[in-house]
């Protein structure tokens, strides 16, 4: 009940690596911001808000994720705000003082940003991979899987994932289970469901 509430809709949660920080994005009709709650004892605390420039009035941030990269803690996120490339673009921002700051954002760049849009960010610390859906880059239809190595806002040129990951519908929140074989992602795909090795 405290990080849940009825006036907003609530979702694309994530955790940091202790297992302290609840990071989720709360919507209205018309825009989203990324809040976060605390751990203290075995009770989470009312969230707060991220400040600017995370989130930004007149404009939505929205899936977080959180990663570690270099001793850093990183979260990507998407955002609509201005001075983008165009649409939702992703963006990370340097997590320090166990969540009390947050750098100010940074683009990932035109290799993953385009002049449409880019979402639900996942960053693959083992591989140094970020996975993302676009609807801009070379494609099947829809929102396609990507893929692209590299870090903070310097990437090799993007991957689509090709068929069974993409395909002529919408694919996306593609995410890797922890021992790295096996994965999820969501599709409004009409044919059967498949299991993806990876």
């Amino acid at each position: 009940p405290v990080v849940n509430n009825k006036e907003y809709n609530n979702a694309n949660i994530c955790m940091s690596k202790d297992k302290k920080r609840l990071y989720f994005t709360r919507c209205t009709d018309n825009t989203c911001s990324i809040y976060m709650s605390e751990k203290q004892g075995s009770d989470w605390q009312v969230p707060e808000i991220l400040p600017y420039p995370v989130n930004v009035d007149e404009s939505s941030s929205t899936q977080p994720f959180i990663a570690e990269q270099n001793g850093k803690e990183l979260l990507f996120f998407t955002s609509d705000k201005k001075g983008g490339k165009g649409g939702y673009d992703i963006y990370y921002s340097v997590i320090s003082n166990g969540g009390k700051r947050y750098s100010s954002p940074r683009n990932l760049g035109r290799k993953v940003n385009t002049l449409d849009n880019e979402v639900t960010p996942f960053f693959d610390e083992k591989s140094s991979c970020l996975y993302f859906s676009s609807e801009w880059h070379h494609g099947l239809g829809g929102y396609d899987i990507f893929k692209a190595a590299g870090n903070k806002s310097h990437w090799t040129e993007t991957a689509n994932m090709g068929v069974p990951y993409s395909s002529s519908a919408d694919d996306f929140f593609y995410v890797k289970t922890p021992s790295g074989k096996t994965g999820y992602f969501v599709s409004n795909r009409l044919f059967g469901s498949q299991k993806i090795t990876t």
